[in-house]
């Protein structure tokens, strides 16, 4: 703070004061204290007016202030009750670790790029290991002096970054807001000191709460929700966190939970995450080693389960089965179905063969590893007689499914990162994107009934291209559009041919 500056607030106290008191930041108070323990220990930096100050004090918190000014100092303090220090950002008067909640809301308006590292230091200084830290400045480049004489100097969030980046400071979430003829950059942080004397206790609140605005801050659709299935994951559940907010978390389950939501921010999917994935009224295990199982695929389920629930016993095969959610999903609803399932990873496989004991189907189920149809060619004399058609000297099936690689290697680059980044680059991998249908729809008839079904799932926009490959070998059946209205499973029937 410049000479000008401290003049203005010094002869103007009174005058600032009752400006400032008149200006509402309550959003960003309820913020940061939903982020600390109930009582913690806070210091207003640059505490002016003792607008924010006396919030802090009257809500319980062992709340000081701090102040440059002596005149601003003096009505502070009998504004709020609250002590208030002399005292600036550059040279705090407080014990090192000794603060768990650090708000210098404006008060590094007042300083240059040159003088933040010093001020950051003491910040630095003061706070206790996972204590919060909000820092407020007006966006812009650059500095001002306004009409009054304060001189003012302006950020952006680069800026900001650069400045803080050698300090112990992490988990930033940046907010934006208007007032006062100025945009404000708002930014919450945590200290990380592990070798500080005292650390912040985490709160079952506190934790959510910065979930809540990590995952917000890293584009996560329902954020909200996901920050407590997170949280139900590591062990608090929904009812517990509304029970009692401020329980203060054991480390281990906050290490937990928050690599957790660190993993979520850089776009793990949730599945891989939590574990599982519902689908067709079941849970199934997933790990990066399937593909996390997805709502359009349940239309090929339902259709399998509708026209075979009264075939007496119906035998389906199932190509690439990842997880097992089409197979399982079928013969937990078919109870008289058989099925075989074949994958080429033998991960996968066995990720399906944990999924069948879950559900119950593992005695209907046999599964083989394998590209395609090869395993049916090299070790059909292995497979149970029952998942055969009786007096068959190869395999005939009732139905064939599968949920293919349909992305071509110049889409994939362009995939959501939850995608591209995370699940199985040989599920999603298919060439120019119709490899694997053009291998099935060359072979699929030799492995099926008079009439039997063959049943795929289909990327989008591959229906005109899928089309011209069906051979006259099948005649479709039926195209099921999925909710936005998207080809999505092709049902096929092999034709009959006279003996």
């Amino acid at each position: 703070m410049d000479q000008p500056t401290f003049d203005f607030y010094e002869q103007h106290s009174q005058t600032y004061a009752n400006l400032t008191r008149s200006m509402d930041v309550a959003v960003w108070i309820q913020k940061f204290l939903s982020l600390l323990p109930h009582k913690s220990q806070i210091v207003d930096i640059g505490c002016g007016s003792g607008r924010d100050l006396k919030i802090f004090y009257q809500q319980g918190y062992e709340a000081i202030g701090i102040e440059k000014v002596p005149a601003l100092a003096r009505l502070s303090q009998e504004y709020t009750n609250a002590p208030v220090l002399l005292g600036d950002v550059q040279q705090l008067p407080l014990a090192t670790d000794s603060m768990d909640g650090i708000w210098a809301c404006a008060i590094l308006l007042h300083l240059s790029p040159a003088e933040w590292p010093n001020a950051l230091a003491e910040i630095s200084r003061v706070a206790r290991h996972q204590a919060i830290v909000f820092i407020s400045v007006k966006k812009g480049q650059g500095c001002i002096r306004d009409q009054d004489g304060r001189l003012f100097w302006l950020y952006t969030q680069s800026q900001i970054q650069e400045l803080v980046a050698s300090y112990p400071l992490e988990g930033f979430v940046w907010e934006e807001s208007t007032g006062n003829q100025a945009t404000w950059i708002n930014v919450f942080a945590r200290i990380n000191k592990p070798n500080a004397s005292q650390t912040t206790p985490i709160t079952r609140q506190a934790a959510y709460q910065w979930a809540r605005m990590w995952l917000k801050q890293a584009n996560i659709p329902q954020f909200a929700q996901e920050a407590q299935w997170l949280l139900d994951h590591a062990g608090i559940h929904q009812e517990h966190l509304l029970a009692d907010p401020y329980q203060i978390l054991p480390p281990e389950v906050y290490e937990t939970y928050f690599s957790l939501i660190q993993k979520r921010c850089d776009h793990c999917p949730l599945a891989y995450l939590l574990g599982s994935q519902p689908f067709y009224k079941l849970d199934f295990i997933v790990t990066s080693d399937v593909l996390i199982p997805r709502p359009e695929t349940e239309l090929l389920v339902s259709y399998i389960v509708q026209y075979f629930q009264n075939h007496p016993v119906p035998i389906g095969l199932d190509l690439g089965t990842g997880s097992g959610c089409i197979a399982i999903s079928i013969l937990h609803q078919l109870l008289q179905a058989m099925m075989i399932a074949i994958d080429i990873s033998a991960s996968a496989l066995e990720i399906c063969a944990q999924n069948s004991l879950r559900h119950g189907v593992q005695q209907r189920l046999h599964l083989l590893s394998g590209d395609l149809f090869e395993p049916l060619k090299e070790h059909f004399s292995l497979i149970p007689q029952q998942f055969l058609k009786p007096q068959m000297n190869q395999a005939g099936f009732d139905f064939i499914v599968s949920n293919p690689p349909y992305i071509s290697t110049q889409a994939y680059a362009t995939l959501m990162p939850d995608v591209r980044d995370y699940e199985p680059r040989i599920a999603l991998l298919a060439g120019d994107g119709l490899d694997f249908y053009r291998k099935i729809l060359q072979e699929a008839d030799r492995y099926l009934v008079a009439d039997g079904l063959l049943l795929l799932e289909l990327g989008f926009g591959q229906w005109n291209d899928v089309s011209r490959l069906i051979p006259q070998k099948f005649q479709l059946v039926e195209l099921i559009l999925d909710h936005q209205e998207i080809p999505r499973v092709l049902v096929l029937k092999k034709v009959k041919t006279l003996e």
